[in-house]
């Protein structure tokens, strides 16, 4: 991370909740009381962009140099190390925490905790503690999306676009995608309008595209470039009705 982009970020996050609880939840990891499956999970279910989980990282380091005057090594490798761990060193006593952890956590589950099966989807989607399994990461997920669990949608719909863990099926996938989108999910609005702008699984349209990256571009980065290269397309009537359909929308959800 460049140091003007890394001064930004210590503005930008110092007072955002979330980036505090993964600061304290890394010094936790670091001093041995906290299961490094646990941070993964949570910026995971985040739905961050890479590169956001990356800087995140970056700054919750910075926070425990500061408040520890320790040296780490950068947010990569710390991310990837952390994320790694319980596989490389499976008879380590944080493998033993995670086995613990992940019992816990699929006791949760099988009682029909929606927000536990997301996390243990997570952990077969990325192989966090449990041996990597698409299928089975589906299930818990497609479990938590039919209990309207918004991420977990997204995530089903995802799945069935990439035939990971599921026969690939769009429509299955654009209507979990559509459920999480209606929902207020930023990436599922954003896949939702790249669906419509390329006119895959739906047919081609534009004005939808428009509305959906529009309502996409307040949470997710990026949705916007991709608002605007659509608009390109469009007439001014065209992104006038869009505009008005993302008000619309908005007003109906209350947002």
């Amino acid at each position: 991370m460049g140091f003007f982009r890394y001064l930004t970020s210590l503005n930008k996050w110092n007072a955002d909740p979330v980036q505090q609880r993964i600061s304290r939840m890394l010094i936790d990891v670091v001093e041995g009381r906290q299961n490094p499956a646990e941070i993964v999970l949570f910026i995971e279910e985040q739905g961050w962009p890479k590169t956001e989980k990356i800087d995140r990282l970056t700054h919750a380091l910075s926070v425990v140099k500061i408040s520890r005057g320790d040296l780490y090594p950068d947010a990569q490798e710390l991310y990837r190390q952390v994320g790694t761990v319980l596989k490389a060193m499976p008879s380590s006593a944080q493998t033993k925490d995670a086995a613990s952890f992940n019992r816990h956590l699929r006791a949760l589950a099988e009682k029909g905790d929606a927000d536990s099966q997301y996390k243990l989807g997570t952990a077969y989607d990325e192989g966090l503690g449990v041996s990597q399994d698409y299928t089975e990461a589906f299930k818990w997920f497609r479990f938590a999306a039919e209990q309207g669990h918004a991420n977990s949608q997204f995530r089903v719909g995802d799945m069935y676009m990439s035939g990971n863990g599921v026969a690939k099926n769009d429509t299955e996938a654009v209507k979990w995608v559509r459920k999480a989108a209606e929902q207020g999910l930023a990436n599922a609005q954003g896949m939702l309008g790249i669906t419509y702008a390329k006119g895959e699984a739906v047919s081609q349209d534009y004005v939808l595209a428009y509305m959906w990256l529009h309502l996409a571009s307040q949470g997710r980065p990026g949705a916007d470039q991709f608002r605007d290269a659509v608009g390109e397309r469009m007439t001014a009537a065209q992104v006038a009705e869009a505009q008005k359909l993302a008000r619309e929308w908005k007003a109906l959800k209350g947002r």
